[in-house]
């Protein structure tokens, strides 16, 4: 008699999360942040970065390397130019967005 022995498949990907988020709300994306990389997600944000031009090369290749771009919406995130530089460049790179609400907002409506 042939015994088959199964076992669960291994997780063969970790998906790769790029966080935008308004520096404004940087104590409760720290909080998602966590919770996420408790669940052995690849996460990255910009908190070990300073500003210029390395600093938006740097960002800009990890959005193109990201499979999920997680937008932390608020309206601080609503209103950053930079915030808003981001998602145009994922949507003009087709990656999947996410919205997640971590603070107010005064209208849901963005462009």
């Amino acid at each position: 008699m042939n015994c088959a022995v199964t076992t669960r498949p291994e997780r063969s990907s970790i998906v790769a999360v790029f966080i935008s988020y308004s520096s404004r709300d940087t104590e409760t994306v720290g909080h998602l942040a966590a919770a996420l990389r408790r669940g052995h997600h690849d996460l990255w944000m910009d908190d070990e970065l300073s500003g210029g031009d390395a600093w938006w090369r740097a960002i800009l290749g990890k959005i193109r390397s990201c499979d999920v771009f997680l937008a932390a919406l608020s309206q601080n995130m609503l209103q950053s130019k930079a915030c808003q530089a981001e998602i145009r460049y994922a949507l003009a790179l087709g990656k999947p967005i996410l919205p997640v609400l971590v603070g107010p907002v005064d209208s849901m409506r963005t462009n």
